[in-house]
């Protein structure tokens, strides 16, 4: 069947040679070729309409008239070098159309890269020729890639986002790009939904859920998953454009577009239309194949560079080759407009005269303005040969009177001067460049323009002037505060509307909105704000229902913001609010919530990470850098061991949530993790968006629909699937069924007996992994000592405060927090006793490990350097008095022992209690001996090896918690087919090592 099928910016269908087709879809969807013809075809020069704030530029070519007003809507992104905002444009005639507005006003980094470059400030922001340039460009390449389709009879690979005006606003000193505005969304990552499958059983998640046994998965996959790799398609789509354009000779053009650019997927948008069926005009049942009719529509809505394009080296060497040493949006006119020549010819055979005659007008203007805007930039590394050209310094000298008189620095009287004079405008030039700034602008505003010296004349000899300019200046800095969410947008007693406020109250708000965030600003002068914020942060510190809202707040804000995206369905994202529910879900997300929490203290630690460092450096003790780093993790692990605490009644576990508390920088992902012991979706979901959010904060090659994201994402799901794995194997071999056979291996010879009561102690194991993690400590410390100084006696490793001391007392530390954790864990009196006297020993070595305060000290500069510079110290005092409160608390739990518990006081004195205290007790009988020979890095590190036998003996009795409160199994009886008999691998090996041992 001969079928021409012909497809504009969405899809269309048009007579063929023998048969005529209908296309059955929604009317809207539908642009007819007279209506778009008629759209980009608008000859003629149309001069705009002049209303504040902006400046029509009228029309070069086939462009619109820019809009009598516009109405901002909302800001839809922030790039390098633009501010996309979507945009109501009103005509006089009354005509509204919405459209978005790229906003050339980029940051400083952006200008000095450009200005470092070319010479030049950022083109598409003041000169003319250059916003003219992406007008066309874009015309330009939209009609090719059509084109092109046409001729080929098959879908574009993609189209682009029509321009449709170009003005200057100046409020911001910028030129505005406005563009159709297309509704459409990023590619959906692979594995769109929580890689982690549902539940097996039912009961998982119900509350009488067992915590200690990881739930069973099914083996069939999810349905709600992504089986599409849009990524992929996608990467596909920009190779096919990327090499379209450079044969077309758009050579710049291609990096926006090129998958080499971990963003520039960013750059094309997708459209997915509902399913389409073409039909015969005569009902038949034979249909048009439906392989040719696209589901999606690939649209790029940005081809305006922000940087050179340097990180290519294929457009690095096309820029070489046409003399410029940095590539930037550069174009090959003669094989453009060959290219161009041979397209319009093709489309004129198939009797598209009116398309061909459009597209060589454009690629004309296109070329002109890009010769214009390339020869009215210095660029020193951009075809030296034309710097001297009379031409070339015409269109610089242009170019530069109409910035400055845009921007009202110049009147048109001194313009023409300008114009007329060399030596004036030389001299005006070297003034500019001495004067930068807004405070070089208004200077030169005074040299160069009457009206602004009448206005300088008039604000010095007038008060009124003066007082209504200060209102409006005044006026206009509280509106600015107003958008940036500073300032209350509705009066309150405080803060009037239009009341003038005070000048002291002025100066005061500007110094917070210079210095401080917006939120801090908004706390320091919104009373009702401040209000409502003390009381959150109140129920934050006691109200248990309000932390977990906080948790379940921001569960809900990113499954909306997924939902938003795309990348959750309706039916997950109503299943996954659904899971998040629950006493054991209610008790992570009240510890997520109160971890949320402290990230509000994330802008004081960053000044005092550096100043840590920095006192470190000048004093050599590294304790000053490692208070600071570790400050936050502290204060998450105390959050977590109050949370097994208060909910120690519901055998709630904590371990993965205490255990990465303890990380810096990630440990906030700790009850994130934790989830996964109930609902693995949900943990599975939340630890995404986790990596999602980094990737996107990651500067120059991060941001939303990157590669970096979808990499990002991809990684977590390897890892989840890893993890998922592993942990089903551990279940499943656990759970295998016990039988005794003669090859069966014999119990562990770590398991004591005695009289029927089986004590599981792992003595070498905590030996080993205590003499493992200390050896590998003082041999890193040791050559980090080596490598820094050459100096044998530097008191760095071994001195007072110095790395091996400092990592003895956080050994301590973490001890005393295990050890505490612990004992909250176990329920039998002999290992919370084990607890409570590791409780105390790491108490007070931690205190014997803080130095004790100097005598004397030093009065003088000399005397203070010769005393060590600044450390840490604790009166003798205070020491003894802590090590001594330490000892009786410790005395008191073994008097309430020895009462309480009368069955363990024969436990007390048997091997098995006495033996962990053996090692510990030779360890600092070595360690007085090293000391008395000055072996001071033997000394340490056997110090840190019984302190790491202290940790290693807290981290065994919180991981076999669940295992070692089991009750007593010499209580289960004789009898094999007892219902009580346990169900889990090892213990069953206790169990029968227990009977064999009578």
């Amino acid at each position: 069947m001969d079928a021409r099928v012909r497809f504009t910016s969405v899809l269309q269908l048009t007579r063929c040679s023998d048969r005529r087709y209908r296309l059955f879809m929604k009317p809207s969807r539908i642009i007819r070729s007279s209506d778009r013809d008629a759209a980009t075809s608008n000859s003629g020069a149309i001069p705009g309409s002049t209303f504040p704030q902006s400046e029509s530029l009228g029309s070069t070519g086939n462009a619109r008239p820019a809009p009598d007003h516009v109405r901002h809507l909302r800001t839809l992104g922030n790039g390098r070098a633009a501010t996309a905002e979507l945009v109501e444009a009103r005509w006089a005639d009354g005509r509204t159309e919405l459209y978005v507005e790229k906003v050339f006003a980029p940051g400083r980094l952006t200008r000095c890269i450009y200005r470092f470059a070319f010479a030049s400030p950022f083109p598409y922001q003041s000169n003319h020729d250059a916003i003219w340039t992406c007008f066309y460009r874009r015309r330009v390449i939209a009609e090719m890639l059509e084109g092109q389709a046409i001729c080929d009879r098959k879908p574009a690979s993609a189209s682009v986002a029509l321009p449709a005006y170009v003005r200057y606003d100046h409020t911001r000193r910028a030129f505005v790009l406005a563009a159709e505005f297309i509704t459409g969304r990023g590619p959906i990552p692979t594995s769109s939904e929580v890689i982690a499958p549902p539940l097996h059983r039912n009961d998982a998640l119900s509350n009488d859920a067992p915590f200690n046994a990881p739930p069973s998965y099914e083996n069939a996959p999810n349905k709600n998953a992504s089986t599409k790799n849009e990524m992929s398609d996608l990467l596909s789509r920009m190779r096919d454009v990327e090499q379209s354009l450079i044969d077309w000779g758009l050579v710049g053009s291609g990096w926006q577009v090129s998958p080499g650019a971990l963003v520039s997927t960013a750059n094309l948008l997708i459209k997915t239309h509902p399913s389409l069926k073409v039909f015969r005009a005569d009902n038949s049942d034979e249909n048009l194949d439906e392989k040719h009719l696209p589901h999606e529509r690939y649209t790029i809505i940005d081809l305006e560079s922000g940087i050179p394009a340097v990180l290519l080296w294929r457009y690095v060497w096309q820029s070489w080759k046409q003399g410029s040493l940095f590539p930037f949006d550069d174009l090959e006119p003669t094989t453009l407009r060959a290219s161009s020549q041979q397209l319009a010819d093709r489309l004129v055979q198939i009797g598209e005269t009116k398309r061909a005659a459009t597209l060589v007008a454009d690629v004309e203007n296109l070329v002109t303005h890009d010769e214009r805007w390339k020869a009215s930039e210095i660029a020193p590394f951009r075809k030296p040969w034309t710097w001297f050209s009379n031409k070339r310094r015409q269109t610089y000298r242009q170019c530069c009177v109409d910035r400055w008189q845009r921007n009202g620095t110049v009147d048109s009287a001194f313009a023409n001067q300008l114009h007329r004079s060399t030596f004036r405008f030389a001299w005006f030039w070297i003034v500019s460049l001495c004067l930068l700034g807004s405070a070089g602008r208004w200077l030169r505003s005074c040299l160069a323009n009457e009206q602004h010296r009448q206005r300088v004349r008039k604000f010095a000899s007038h008060s009124r002037t003066r007082s209504a300019y200060w209102l409006r200046f005044q006026n206009g800095c509280v509106k600015t505060w107003k958008k940036q969410q500073r300032w209350p947008r509705t009066p309150t007693t405080a803060m009037p509307g239009r009341r003038q406020l005070s000048r002291i109250s002025f100066c005061t708000n500007r110094i917070l909105g210079m210095l401080t965030p917006a939120a801090v600003h908004r706390y320091c002068v919104d009373q009702h704000r401040r209000r409502r914020r003390n009381r959150q942060f109140a129920a934050f510190l006691t109200r248990r229902g309000y932390q977990i809202a906080v948790g379940r707040r921001a569960f809900r804000s990113r499954i909306k913001h997924w939902h938003s995206r795309g990348w959750l369905s309706d039916e997950h994202a109503t299943e996954l609010k659904a899971q998040f529910s629950g006493p054991q879900l209610a008790v992570y997300s009240r510890g997520l919530g109160m971890h949320l929490g402290i990230k509000i203290l994330y802008p004081l630690m960053a000044p005092l990470k550096v100043g840590g460092i920095a006192v470190a450096v000048a004093s050599g003790n590294v304790l000053f850098a490692l208070v600071p780093m570790f400050a936050l993790p502290i204060l998450r692990t105390i959050v977590t061991l109050y949370s097994s605490i208060a909910n120690r009644s519901l055998n709630v576990p904590h371990r993965h949530a205490l255990w990465i508390g303890m990380l810096p920088t990630i440990g906030s992902a700790a009850f994130i993790v934790q989830m996964g012991a109930t609902n693995p979706r949900i943990s599975a979901f939340l630890l995404r968006d986790l990596a999602a959010r980094f990737a996107r904060r990651i500067p120059i090659y991060g941001g939303p629909n990157s590669r970096t994201e979808h990499a990002a994402l991809a990684l977590t799901d390897r890892w989840l699937r890893l993890t998922s794995t592993y942990s089903q194997r551990f279940h499943n071999k656990n759970n295998m069924p016990h039988t005794s056979s003669p090859e069966s291996p014999a119990p562990d010879s770590s398991v004591r007996y005695r009289d029927g009561d089986c004590l599981w102690w792992p003595y070498r194991n905590v030996v080993r992994d205590a003499f493992v993690i200390a050896s590998v400590c003082c041999a890193v410390l040791y050559a980090l000592q080596r490598s820094l100084s050459d100096a044998a006696s530097n008191p760095w490793l071994t001195g007072e405060n110095g790395a091996l001391e400092t990592l003895q007392f956080f050994t301590l530390v973490a001890t005393a927090l295990v050890a505490t954790f612990a004992f909250t864990r176990v329920r039998p009196s002999r290992y919370r006793s084990i607890a409570f006297a590791l409780v105390c020993v790491a108490a007070a070595g931690a205190c014997r490990e803080i130095p004790k305060r100097r005598p004397s000290l030093p009065v003088n500069v000399g005397d203070l350097n010769a005393a060590g510079g600044i450390e840490f110290v604790l009166a003798s005092n205070t020491k003894h008095a802590i090590i001594g409160i330490a000892i009786l608390v410790w005395l008191a739990r073994v008097a309430y022992g020895w009462v309480k518990f009368p069955d363990d006081r024969r436990f007390w004195f048997t091997p098995s209690f006495v033996w962990p205290a053996i090692p510990f007790a030779c360890s600092f009988a070595l360690s007085q001996f090293f000391e008395h020979m000055k072996w001071l890095i033997a000394e340490e590190s056997i110090e840190l090896f019984a302190y790491m036998m202290m940790l290693t003996t807290a981290a065994w009795i919180v991981k076999n918690a669940s295992e070692l409160n089991t009750p007593n199994l010499a209580v289960i009886g004789n009898n094999p087919e007892s219902p009580t008999r346990p169900n889990d691998c090892r213990l069953k090996s206790r169990w029968a090592a227990c009977k064999k041992a009578g």
